[in-house]
């Protein structure tokens, strides 16, 4: 069974994850684990005192929960006290996918606003992290995937081959040149260019998932992506943590954080792993 993890606050973002989380977690069979950081106004807290505000916390949570339990999901609870980010990042080794708003409660915004806890997991989660905009429906009919034919590349590619057809979502498959020639590509060019994208995205039409193959040119592909998913305000955009270029050293690529910055829809960001 699937296991996801959504980070809960009360928040709009956190409501809209837990909206987005429970229409993948129906078709896909897989239970929610809802999670809340608790953090201390003081340093010095009597013992009842924080009894108290743990069991009001966990009441709050129950109340937030309710969403997903009505659709008839099968709901995991827990309030942990700490850091939100330590707390999220130190998930069950099992879990298969974090959910999180874009933004939450908290008063310490990373880079663009991003919420701090997106930016933190974003560079430490070892699973695929979902990143909810706040106000969404939670319907995903479209997925803008980032392909290159990299590792990372492929690991997204199999995690939209596992969930698109939960989402009953179709796929365009997106690929940039950004050194492609300044002169429009000739029919014959394009054909060459787009074929690769065909065999990368096997998986998916052994999936049985519709998918078409987009290929661009002279574009930066943060900014192409970002602006083919934001046609449609159900776009979901899913891509790897890394490219076929940039610094090897580094947890997450420029391309993969521009998009984190900058999307206006909901976005997957898959790491390396076992999508099996």
């Amino acid at each position: 069974m699937s296991h996801f993890v959504i980070g809960m606050d009360g928040s709009a973002g956190a409501a809209a994850a837990l909206r987005w989380a429970t229409r993948l977690a129906s078709p896909v069979g897989a239970d929610l684990h809802l999670v809340n950081a608790y953090r201390r106004r003081f340093a010095e807290v009597p013992p009842d005192d924080l009894e108290r505000a743990l069991a009001d916390r966990e009441q709050l949570l129950a109340e937030w929960a309710r969403p997903a339990m009505d659709r008839g999901v099968t709901v995991h609870m827990r309030v942990e006290e700490g850091d939100p980010r330590k707390v999220l990042d130190g998930s069950e080794d099992d879990t298969d996918l974090v959910v999180l708003g874009r933004s939450g409660t908290g008063s310490d915004p990373g880079l663009f606003h991003i919420g701090s806890v997106v930016e933190h997991l974003a560079h430490h989660c070892a699973t695929p992290l979902a990143v909810i905009q706040p106000y969404g429906t939670g319907q995903t009919e479209r997925i803008v995937l980032g392909v290159d034919g990299s590792p990372e590349s492929n690991t997204a590619i199999r995690w939209c081959a596992r969930y698109a057809g939960a989402l009953d979502a179709h796929v365009q498959a997106v690929h940039v040149n950004e050194w492609a020639n300044r002169r429009p590509a000739t029919p014959e060019e394009r054909r060459v260019f787009e074929d690769p994208i065909l065999e990368w995205i096997e998986p998916l039409r052994a999936a049985g998932v519709e998918a078409a193959p987009l290929a661009l040119e002279d574009l930066h592909p943060a900014d192409a992506l970002v602006g083919i998913a934001s046609r449609h305000r159900t776009s979901l955009l899913v891509i790897g943590t890394r490219g076929v270029g940039g610094f090897t050293g580094l947890r997450i690529g420029g391309v993969a954080m521009k998009v984190l910055h900058r999307a206006t829809t909901d976005l997957v960001i898959v790491p390396p792993f076992d999508a099996e």
